[in-house]
């Protein structure tokens, strides 16, 4: 039969593993908040997206060893808030792409996304809120920040356009018997629209068009339209010969020479909007690969993040894993208590209420003197359970003994096996524990029917 003390020893272990990873939890949770390590990889994530989007270099945004490092681009951006005038917030090196972040981010506040000090909110940012924020940019928030040549002779096309706009419609309707059965027929509507529509292209500086309303497949088909144009003229030239109309063949290579020259200069105007109008479709297609790199990256991180902190929790408080387990052993009212605490553990962790949105909203001293208090509540709970926790300093620097070689050695391996098993986190420690109080529970309950 299983022997339920040695049970008891090996959960006692357990409930000490448990607190010690709640007290790093805390730790790691307090920094991850105050350096806001999460936010800032979502917002470097977003950066380098976009520079996807905008087909740019995106090694641009990985140069550096904060940008391929969460961590320290967390810290550097905390130690710029003690920096009188060195606080400032994320910028792309590509004027292009800084200007599509700012510009997304500001709609982010529009939409509320935003926590009573200020800060914006994006830690939980989806794609379909991504593409709706980017639809509502407007191209001239991007226009602005990217030097484009100026026409000299803006005024000009547009006369010409709308000439030949006119001469279109005058065409369609005196000849309209004779064209509805002709290929120029079948771009009639398109060819309309874009030459009403064209004007909006050559002022996108000053437009109120956005990304979402310049649609890659409206760009697209005017294209297609300007493109099949020379090749529906000819085909309707022969059809009207053939049929002898020689008023419509008339006017429609007046309409050719008006057209002609134009074209070059609508494909030249089409070219920036196309650009533009495929960013929502690239959305798409690259964020669920750009934000999975990045997650991977911020998981490594924080799993050697974990690592430092444990060791750093370990040495503090002198959880040597031999010594610890050594006095479990030999101490049955500690074990006793240990066992006890635990169960009281589990129901406290159980019962615990998930972190709402009010936490979020919490100023600056609200949420660190929480933290203080949680930090200092796991390690009272630790030492607590009869351990001597951080004291231990104190008592070596007055009472100082020259350890030997063998004890410093089994030191050293004993806080290097706790920050392993520490480095798992408490959850896993939790489902541990409770599955061995389950355990005993059953044990006991056979051994009851046994008797």
């Amino acid at each position: 039969m299983f022997n339920l003390d040695a049970l008891d020893k090996l959960i006692a272990m357990v409930v000490v593993l448990l607190v010690l990873s709640l007290i790093v939890q805390s730790i790691q949770a307090a920094i991850k908040k105050f350096f806001r390590i999460k936010s800032l990889q979502i917002e470097q994530s977003l950066i380098h997206l976009f520079y996807y989007l905008l087909d740019k270099d995106a090694i641009k945004a990985m140069q550096t060893v904060s940008d391929r490092a969460p961590l320290l681009r967390a810290f550097f951006t905390g130690v710029r808030k003690f920096i009188p005038g060195r606080s400032k917030p994320l910028q792309a090196r590509d004027p292009q792409v800084h200007a599509l972040y700012q510009a997304v981010i500001e709609e982010f506040v529009r939409a509320g996304h935003v926590s009573s000090r200020g800060k914006t909110l994006i830690n939980a940012v989806s794609k379909d809120e991504l593409i709706r924020f980017i639809g509502q940019v407007r191209v001239s928030e991007l226009i602005e920040h990217i030097p484009l040549p100026e026409r000299e002779n803006t005024w000009e096309i547009k006369e010409e356009i709308a000439g030949a706009r006119k001469a279109s419609k005058e065409l369609f309707i005196k000849h309209r018997r004779l064209i509805e059965q002709t290929p120029l027929a079948e771009i009639r509507e398109p060819l309309l629209a874009l030459l009403s529509e064209v004007h909006q292209f050559l002022d996108l500086k000053n437009s109120d068009l956005t990304l979402g309303e310049l649609s890659a497949s409206a760009v697209s088909a005017a294209r297609k339209t300007l493109d099949a144009l020379p090749d529906s003229i000819e085909a309707t030239l022969l059809y009207l010969k053939e049929e002898a109309s020689a008023a419509a063949a008339q006017d429609l290579l007046k309409l050719q020479e008006t057209i002609a020259p134009l074209s070059n200069d609508l494909k030249t105007i089409l070219t920036l909007p196309q650009k533009f109008s495929q960013i929502l479709g690239k959305v798409e297609i690259w964020y669920d690969t750009i934000t999975r790199s990045f997650d991977e990256r911020y998981a490594r991180s924080m799993k050697s993040f974990s690592l430092a902190i444990s060791f750093v929790v370990v040495t503090l408080l002198n959880a040597n894993l031999f010594d610890i387990y050594r006095d479990i052993s030999a101490n049955e009212s500690k074990r006793n208590l240990i066992v006890r605490s635990g169960e009281q553990i589990a129901s406290r962790l159980r019962e615990q209420p998930a972190a709402d949105s009010r936490e979020i909203n919490q100023t600056l001293e609200d949420w660190s003197k929480k933290s203080y208090e949680e930090i200092d509540k796991e390690e009272s709970l630790y030492t607590a359970l009869g351990f001597s926790g951080p004291r231990w300093i104190v008592d070596a620097w007055k009472n100082p003994q020259r350890p030997t070689a063998q004890k410093a050695v089994e030191t050293v391996a004993g806080w290097l096996i706790m920050t392993l098993l520490l480095s798992v986190g408490a959850p896993f420690w939790q489902d541990a524990l409770g599955s061995l109080f389950g355990l005993k529970n059953l044990l006991r309950k056979k051994d009851q029917a046994a008797n």
